[in-house]
């Protein structure tokens, strides 16, 4: 039974969530805005609360549907309480972090033992790159918390008494986030869950279980959550159901005409050197869960077992087929396998205990938690050097600058951060050739914004070309352009644009009236 009310696991939650929240949350603003992601996804928050139109996610003022809503309306309550800055940008992402710790906790608490409970915990909290993943603010995190919540919460629901309140309970929580995860991130939110329980099922020829999953309320529940907003979102937008679900579902995962393009064994690599040190546990703990899943373990226990080893590795082999891989895309696989750690580290602990004799892997292990932490500072620390896009400070200074009914206008790029640095209320003006029929053969913003102009014929109005530009420029209006330094002598020349202020790569300039 998952009694947080418990005393012992009441006050082990208390104690843990007292650890991690400011573990996950204080580094949060250390480092600049990672593009294109951290600028994207919440710049569509953004322009959701300004607009007050929680329906059609917009970027630049362009309808952007490759993803569903739940994240904007997260980031979109963070910076209603907080204000929109690079902390509460991240804040969410953070939050989802902690939770994928904590339901990795209680699951290892009631199926294995508290010390195996705080052994994955910290598995999982000190794992880089799931730790450096809640710090990113993209989807990734949520939706493998989400699908770590769905399983763990279909193993802790299997415990219960078949027909009690509790497993009910607990078998809808499991379906509440199987909703979430998909109005996180589309079908996989539903795929993963179905995926990983259906092998189990078809492994072990479990069919008669199906009925006391509460499958017709739980569709009900799935439907619930998601249906209204997937049935609004079409009827503002007649394409969305066609692009979303063929367009970035399908073809997206089964198509080659996309950025990153990496071989099959791609992820292997990430998963060692992204969870080191506890890797070098990785291969004791896989082969203990394989001699305790098909060995002497009670039925129910190996059943558990079984489900907890078929997890990450099905997630792996999805993720590996497609040519189009992304690293954050794996931290899936990251929660089961912080499971087969702790488990397997209490197992050591007690043989440990019985021969009386203390164990040199233990008492390494103790220092992997703090081993991890320098390894994760040290690479926030890194990271914090670095503006990815080199335009902090041009937007710092063109903030200061601004005065109500200036112009922005990006030349030939659109800085995906320059929105949220700057709090702009209405798009920036983009200067490239949307003409351009090469555009569409690019996976990055400019595919996105000419997919947009074909459905919104109104954004010709800051989605400009040359001649359009050149207009521009001899309006009354006092005019900034940001664009790569490359292209400040032909603006000077061509345009009697003055540069105000340079980085390495970009400048910022005005147009002299």
């Amino acid at each position: 039974m998952i009694a947080v009310s418990n005393s012992s696991l009441g006050v082990s939650l208390r104690r843990l969530l007292l650890i991690l929240l400011p573990c996950f949350l204080l580094l949060l603003a250390i480092r600049p805005l990672s593009v294109p992601d951290e600028g994207r996804y919440p710049e569509i928050a953004r322009e959701m609360l300004m607009s007050g139109d929680y329906i059609t996610p917009r970027i630049n003022g362009l309808v952007f549907l490759d993803k569903p809503a739940l994240y904007y309306w997260l980031e979109a309550l963070s910076f209603k309480l907080f204000d929109v800055s690079i902390w509460s940008i991240r804040l969410m992402p953070a939050l989802f972090g902690v939770l994928g710790v904590v339901m990795v906790f209680i699951t290892a608490w009631q199926l294995f033992s508290r010390r195996a409970a705080w052994w994955s915990a910290a598995a999982l909290a000190s794992n880089p790159l799931y730790f450096l993943s809640s710090q990113y603010a993209d989807m990734n995190i949520e939706i493998a918390v989400l699908v770590t919540a769905a399983l763990c919460l279909f193993l802790l629901a299997r415990r219960e008494a078949v027909g009690g309140v509790q497993r009910r309970y607990l078998f809808w929580l499991a379906w509440i986030a199987i909703g979430f995860g998909v109005l996180t991130k589309g079908l996989i939110g539903l795929a993963f869950p179905a995926m990983v329980v259906g092998v189990w099922v078809l492994a072990g020829w479990r069919w008669r279980e199906l009925p006391r999953w509460y499958f017709i309320s739980g569709l009900c529940i799935v439907l619930a959550v998601c249906l209204p907003w997937f049935m609004a979102v079409q009827k503002q937008n007649p394409e969305f159901l066609h692009y979303f679900f063929v367009y970035q579902q399908f073809e997206r995962f089964s198509g080659t005409g996309f950025n990153n393009e990496f071989p099959f064994w791609f992820y292997l690599p990430v998963i060692l050197v992204g969870s080191l040190p506890w890797t070098f546990l990785l291969p004791k703990a896989i082969y203990n869960q394989l001699r305790c899943a098909w060995g002497k373990s009670s039925l129910q226990d190996a059943d558990s077992r079984q489900l907890i080893l078929l997890w990450p590795i099905l997630i792996l082999i999805f993720f590996s087929i497609p040519a189009s891989k992304i690293v954050g895309y794996i931290v899936p696989v990251l929660p089961p396998l912080a499971l087969l750690i702790g488990e397997y580290l209490d197992r050591r602990q007690t043989l440990a205990e019985h021969r009386a004799d203390g164990s040199l892997l233990l008492r390494i292990t103790r220092y992997f938690p703090l081993i991890s932490a320098v390894m994760i500072v040290s690479i926030l620390l890194a990271a914090s050097k670095i503006d990815h896009t080199g335009i902090r400070p041009l937007a710092l200074e063109l903030k200061d600058r601004m005065q109500p009914g200036d112009e922005i206008i990006s030349y030939h790029n659109y800085y995906q951060d320059l929105p949220l640095y700057l709090q702009t209320e209405k798009p920036l003006v983009v200067v490239d050739n949307w003409h351009d029929t090469e555009i569409m053969k690019e996976d990055n913003w400019r595919r996105e914004f000419y997919l947009g102009l074909q459905n919104q014929p109104s954004a010709e109005a800051w989605l400009i070309d040359e001649s359009a530009f050149a207009i521009r420029l001899q309006q009354p209006l006092r005019t900034y352009v940001m664009t790569g330094a490359r292209n400040e002598p032909l603006l000077e020349k061509k345009y009697g644009l003055k540069t105000l202020a340079r980085t390495q790569s970009h400048v910022l300039m005005t147009a002299a009236h």
